[in-house]
């Protein structure tokens, strides 16, 4: 007996990094909707205070991305000094994996331990 699942929606096939580029896309995407129909409905009020509004929108996801670029390189090269260091404990490697929830747990059980061991 064969048995059909559901198809799944495009993003939940996606992986991450496929997912980051098209919601980078979007957003910027919502950004210049957000311009023109400012345009099409409100010409009028359409002055320099509009065009800053629309600079911090553009700004705020230019910095969202480097933050995010700078954290993936870090995070690479924490993993690279795991991986070569012998002594390093596997789930440490997988814990950017983790719900934030979870990576604050375990930073307070190392705490804890370290603390214990004074």
């Amino acid at each position: 007996m064969k048995i059909h699942r559901a198809r799944e929606p495009v993003d939940a096939r996606l992986r991450g990094a496929d997912r980051e580029f098209l919601a980078v896309r979007r957003a910027f995407l919502v950004v210049i909707v957000y311009a023109g129909l400012w345009l099409v409905f409100s010409r009028s009020t359409f002055e320099w205070n509009a065009v800053a509004t629309l600079a911090v929108f553009v700004m705020t996801l230019f910095i969202q991305r480097t933050n995010r670029r700078d954290n993936l390189a870090l995070h690479a090269k924490l993993d690279e000094l795991l991986r070569v260091n012998n002594d390093a404990r596997s789930e440490l490697a997988r814990l950017d994996e983790q719900e934030p929830e979870a990576i604050e747990r375990h930073r307070d059980e190392e705490v804890r331990k370290s603390g214990a061991e004074l």
